[in-house]
């Protein structure tokens, strides 16, 4: 690795490096810098955790023997903390045993170098964690845009189905009821007719005569609108409790419900219903 060759692809990337010994503390301020990497530095782990809280780093170098609290005890810290505890943390220690290794990995570390150090091996290591711990984040990123995107499609499919499906029983054109939704209520009215016999409905069935001329003569737009307002009309002259649909092309029935002896004499008499 070039260390005259800043790390153009990673910056502005914070780096803070804790280390009771000032030597090392120089010697990897050094390399890093170079490589134009923003480096902070912490002769202990009070100051590191300190440093963290103030400005958030993007990868910790950790010695592990310290006066106050050692390597392994500020990593606890900062792993219980949501805040922080995404951040990367390299190990550094003089000591090669390989418990200390495991326990540096179990405390949450993401990796380990031992004393002395080879430049090459920790500018590779620092490099590969930054580049993994942007690849995570671009990952998190996009798992919360796909997320978003499927709670807006959930949602504008609840939209579309419930849409559909008051559709599904109304008429486009007249915006009333249309055959479906009339012969399901008829199939009621029958089944309360059944069940208690004092119950009456009726079904006034109407044909426009001579619609077809309309089309042919004044178009089909003209055609449309003469029955959205015959529509209207009907709407008008029947009670709250009563159904009128359009059962397709100039056909349209009503079904009177809760009829009284009064109004059913009247359609036994043929009684018709002029429209204003």
């Amino acid at each position: 690795m070039d260390l005259s060759s800043p790390a153009t692809q990673l910056l502005p990337s914070e780096i803070l490096i804790v280390d009771d010994t000032l030597e090392n503390l120089r010697l990897l301020s050094s390399m890093l810098s170079i490589q134009g990497y923003s480096v902070r530095k912490a002769t202990g782990g009070e100051m590191a955790l300190n440093s963290v809280d103030s400005l958030l780093p993007d990868l910790i170098l950790l010695d592990i023997l310290m006066p106050d609290l050692n390597g392994y005890e500020v990593c606890v810290q900062l792993k219980r903390n949501p805040q922080t505890a995404n951040i990367p943390i390299i190990f550094l220690s003089a000591l090669d045993d390989p418990l200390d290794k495991v326990k540096a990995f179990d405390v949450g570390g993401v990796d380990y170098l031992t004393k002395p150090f080879q430049v090459e091996e920790v500018l590779a290591r620092v490099h590969n964690q930054l580049l993994l711990k942007s690849a995570q984040e671009k990952i998190l990123g996009l798992n919360n845009q796909l997320q978003e995107w499927v709670i807006e499609q959930n949602s504008k499919l609840k939209l579309s189905n419930t849409r559909l499906l008051e559709t599904s029983h109304y008429d486009l054109l007249t915006n009333i009821p249309n055959r479906a939704s009339f012969l399901k209520r008829l199939e009621q009215s029958l089944f309360l007719a059944k069940m208690d016999k004092s119950y009456k409905f009726a079904v006034l069935y109407i044909d426009c005569d001579h619609f077809r001329e309309v089309n042919y003569s004044f178009g089909y737009c003209v055609g449309d609108e003469l029955l959205k307002q015959l529509a209207v009309k009907l709407q008008e002259v029947i009670n709250p409790d009563d159904m009128l649909a359009r059962l397709g092309g100039d056909q349209f029935a009503i079904l009177f419900s809760k009829l009284t002896d009064e109004k059913t004499g009247r359609f036994i008499c043929g009684e018709s219903v002029i429209l204003p």
